[in-house]
């Protein structure tokens, strides 16, 4: 092929890659701390790299703190706040302009009593003046959730002061549900919200049962703003860094987890463990998350309705199904975030922005680079995209899927540059990490196991303006029969492919192979239109199935460099 044949294709390519410019400009994550993705500099704008984020912080940055631990002593007593606590606050009124002073634990103390025995102060001002240490005795969280709730519906300015020595006591019945420094936040409207701000809670661990958190264990119509948590957190279902779980139009803003949170349930996450109908923006996790089903760096499970923006996680994402570097389980919008941290599934859906992407749900202009590994259905981006959306979007970390198994069962894997699998559609998106998906069936499992593996998809999917530079391999192996590997430069099988291209490797180790430098495979109603291989991907592969196919899957030639900053591009 000549070269400047060459050219005019790419130009061609590169005209519709990544058409959307994308900029983030966070707002303040706590005093002087902020974050941004600048605009792209090449043809026609699109998300950067890594490298170009900066997060600045002259106050409260754990950039570089994973899994903070308390430093504090539990209480060595059975003895609790609730039979400590002053008279009354230290001056105010409890206007807005005027609000009740707390500066002492036993101030706070008479918080949580009042508030536990039904005054939920609807409509009135507290304003933290000093820092309190709470380490004396076991902390009764600020309202209740039981068939007669006591909720705090106030708003509470922490005065950037810290709360220290948060312990609250384990069990495994409702009793020990709603923990945190907060228990149950729950405005009186929409109109009329609670509000927590300005706080910080460290050297502490926080227990409990479900939802459990280190500002709130949960809220309702409730704006949590400017706060942060630096001490383990642990529960059954519902466990966040900063809170359990986030409901019905309730917000949390500029806040950062830098502890662990541990669940042995699901709904985990580094931010909020459930976010419904709520919003996660400008927002972190740097704490080890670890949990069973959907499990998130930042949030958990991101229902509908909801929304995650601007946020991001560096810490290790540890979980079993539906494990994501920013979110697990995601029936939401998610926009520009990303993550950095590794994130490991022992079985299906796991992805470095989610693990499972469905219900309608959205992912723009967010990124991974940390390495991601499962079993099966495992992506860069998403571990499945499901009736959903990924655009403007890439991975460059490595992507692993491994399953094996000695059951009477067929073994399927799938792995992607982007997704593991797709239903639906992938646009304006890249892949730069190495990908493989490794099945195998052992004694004495007498059935065949399939790899698939691609670029952008291991499997299906609307393919739009993408390309993969990375190496992509599938090995499959059985017992008794044999193993069937689909890989392609695009995606391993069927799915429509426009406007693509792939200049990484691609090989099978093992197994029967269908090998494509576009897609290993493709089924009747699938369509591939000015789609293009070369680079490290040889001739000898094809495009389809071993074999070019004119105006749809044909070869670039040997191009050795990247694509995006050859000299004779453009």
């Amino acid at each position: 092929m000549k070269k400047n044949k060459v050219k005019k294709i790419l130009i061609c390519l590169f005209s519709f890659l990544f058409i959307a410019s994308a900029s983030i400009t966070s707002g303040v994550l706590l005093s002087g701390s902020s974050y941004s993705v600048p605009a792209s500099e090449d043809a026609g704008g699109g998300i950067q790299d890594s490298e170009n984020l900066e997060l600045d912080s002259d106050e409260g940055s754990t950039e570089n703190e994973n899994n903070v631990t308390s430093n504090a002593t539990e209480p060595t007593n059975d003895d609790s706040w609730a039979n400590h606590y002053a008279d009354s606050f230290a001056g105010g009124t409890g206007s807005e302009t005027d609000p009740y002073q707390i500066e002492t634990a036993e101030q706070l103390s008479l918080l949580a009593v009042n508030v536990n025995s039904g005054t939920n102060y609807s409509g009135i001002y507290f304003e933290q003046t000093a820092d309190i240490d709470l380490s004396a005795y076991w902390w009764d969280a600020i309202g209740t959730y039981t068939s007669d709730y006591n909720e705090f519906a106030g708003h509470y300015d922490g005065g950037t002061h810290t709360v220290s020595g948060v312990f609250t006591q384990a069990g495994s019945s409702s009793t020990y549900s709603y923990q945190g420094l907060f228990g149950y936040v729950r405005g009186a409207s929409s109109t009329n919200r609670a509000e927590i701000s300005n706080v910080g809670v460290i050297n502490s661990n926080i227990q409990g049962y479900d939802n459990v958190g280190g500002i709130a264990g949960g809220d309702y119509y409730t704006n949590i703003t400017n706060c942060y948590n630096m001490g383990s957190v642990t529960g059954s279902s519902s466990v966040g860094g900063v809170v359990g779980s986030n409901t019905n139009s309730s917000t949390v803003t500029n806040c950062y987890n830098a502890g662990s949170v541990t669940s042995s349930g699901q709904y985990v996450g580094g931010v909020a463990g459930l976010s419904s109908s709520s919003t996660v923006s400008n927002s972190y996790n740097t704490g080890s998350v670890t949990g069973h089903f959907r499990v998130g760096g930042v949030v958990g499970h991101s229902g509908s309705s909801s929304k995650v923006s601007n946020s991001y996680n560096t810490g290790t994402v540890l979980g079993s199904d539906y494990v994501g570097g920013v979110v697990g389980h995601n029936f939401s919008t998610v926009s520009n975030s990303y993550n950095t941290g590794s994130v490991t599934g022992s079985s299906f859906y796991v992805g470095g922005v989610a693990g499972y992407n469905a219900n309608g749900s959205t992912i723009n202009n967010s990124y991974n680079t940390g390495d991601i590994s499962g079993s099966s259905y495992v992506g860069g981006v998403v571990g499945e995209n499901y009736s959903s959306t990924v655009s403007n979007s890439y991975n460059s970390g490595t992507v692993i899927a491994r399953s094996e198994s000695s059951e009477q069962t067929y073994i399927f894997g799938y792995a992607g540059g982007i997704a593991g699998r797709s239903s639906s559609t992938i646009s304006n998106s890249y892949n730069t990490g190495n990908v493989s998906c490794i099945t195998a069936g052992i004694n004495p499992s007498r059935y065949p196991s399939y790899a698939y593996v691609g670029g952008i998809s291991g499997n299906g999917g609307n393919i739009y303006n993408c390309y993969n530079l990375a190496t992509i391999t599938g090995t499959a192996t059985a017992y008794l029969t044999s193993g069937y590997t689909y890989v392609g430069g695009i995606t391993g099988s069927s799915g429509s492919i426009y406007n693509s291209y792939n200049l990484g490797q691609i090989g099978s180790t093992a197994g029967t192979a269908f090998l494509g430098g576009i897609s290993g495979t493709f089924s009747t109603s699938a369509t591939a239109s000015n789609c293009y291989y070369g680079g490290g991907c040889a001739s000898s592969v094809g495009g389809i199935n071993s074999a070019d196919v004119d105006g749809q899957a044909e070869y670039l030639g040997t191009i050795t460099t990247d694509a995006k900053t050859e000299s004779w591009y453009g």
